[in-house]
């Protein structure tokens, strides 16, 4: 939560759209990139689960 509270202040104190465009997508990348992996790991887990 305090990266998002980070973040977002540092959005809003730059008034580049360019930068600010691509630091959105950048930490959207990062963020989505977190649930997919967190996503296949639990997938991992559970097929190593039905596999014993």
């Amino acid at each position: 939560m305090a990266v998002g509270i980070f973040v977002g202040g540092l959005l809003d104190i730059l008034d580049n759209f360019l930068t600010l465009t691509i630091l959105t997508i950048i930490f959207s990348a990062i963020l989505v990139n977190i649930f997919i992996q967190k996503k296949r790991h639990r997938e991992e887990i559970n097929d190593s689960d039905n596999i014993e």
